[in-house]
């Protein structure tokens, strides 16, 4: 799965404001926290990361009082499979860019706001690179003191999931759906079946179903599932429904459709044909050579017509009548 599509997922869900909340109440260091203002936290626009760097990084920057003054957070979402051992270099040029723009939004101004910057590791290796651009310098340790207050200090909040416990994540005092986003962010898919996991979390499912704003929630986390795994369409959308009772129906059928309309609007014809064609081989095994045919030479009203049928009949037969 490519790294990216881990961040879509995360920068849907925290873009929420609540569910942004939870995530550095609970990723910030303790003597920092409790000088966050986080009930006032508000989501900015806009994207700090350089052209250059967007295969690497997706971004999210926040605005919350500390101490009555106006600040930033910046979560920086890190999604290469290895660690970024300039990652310190990376941010000082991010956080360069939000000053810039504030400056240019505040003619005149002769100070600059406190920016907390956070990165969100999610490989399935622990971060091993430095955290601090005093780490990046080439100085010798005898001469390092005499010059350290000429060099530029800089130093990030890591938020590593990959050490953090599967029970440790289910215990914390946060939103469900953060909860469940963190644990998909942090498995290895490749090795497990996101049903199995999924199954285990029952609880948190339900809970997030039954939270206001859940299903909306349920439904992103069903549309990444059901885009990026490999798990059965029908078995997924029992296990949902099993789990968390009649809305998670609801967020099932909301994520396949915002599949569809996500190809309609981006108009990936291709994307659309391998779309139906993944669904079709996980419900049925086996696609007859004339439907595939069909599925390749059909334009995108007939492929979103089929795909829409898909969620909504049972047989090969029923899907592609005319």
């Amino acid at each position: 799965m490519p790294h990216d599509a881990h961040d879509s997922l995360a920068k849907s869900m925290f873009s929420k404001v609540e569910y942004a909340a939870d995530q550095f109440r609970i990723a910030l260091p303790a003597e920092i926290a409790a000088h966050v203002d986080l009930a006032a936290l508000k989501l900015c626009p806009g994207s700090f990361v350089s052209p250059d760097l967007h295969k690497r990084h997706a971004d999210l920057l926040y605005t919350a009082p500390i101490a009555g003054e106006q600040a930033f957070l910046y979560l920086l979402l890190e999604h290469q499979s290895t660690v970024d051992c300039l990652m310190p270099y990376r941010m000082l040029r991010y956080l360069v860019n939000i000053w810039d723009a504030h400056l240019a939004d505040h003619p005149g101004a002769i100070k600059l706001p406190v920016i907390i910057p956070m990165v969100l590791h999610h490989s399935d290796r622990r971060w091993a690179a430095p955290t601090a651009l005093s780490e990046l310098y080439e100085i010798s340790p005898d001469v390092r003191a005499a010059f350290r207050v000429y060099l530029p200090e800089l130093r990030f909040v890591l938020d590593d999931l990959s050490v953090e416990d599967d029970e440790e994540l289910r215990a914390r005092t946060i939103a469900g759906a953060v909860k469940l986003t963190r644990l998909i962010l942090k498995k290895d898919w490749s090795r497990s079946n996101p049903q199995v996991w999924l199954r285990a979390w029952r609880e948190v499912l339900r809970e997030v179903a039954h939270t206001a704003g859940g299903v909306e929630a349920l439904s992103k986390i069903a549309r990444y599932i059901l885009q990026y795994s490999e798990t059965d369409p029908d078995s997924f959308r029992s296990l949902l429904i099993e789990c968390a009772g009649d809305p998670a129906e609801d967020a099932f059928m909301t994520g396949a459709e915002q599949l569809v309309e996500r190809g309609r609007e981006q108009g990936q014809i291709n994307t659309l044909r391998a779309m139906l064609t993944k669904q079709l081989r996980w419900r049925f095994d086996e696609v007859p050579a004339d439907v595939i045919e069909r599925i390749e030479s059909a334009n995108p009203a007939e492929l979103e017509r089929w795909a829409e049928r898909f969620a909504k009949t049972a047989t090969l037969d029923e899907i592609f009548s005319s």
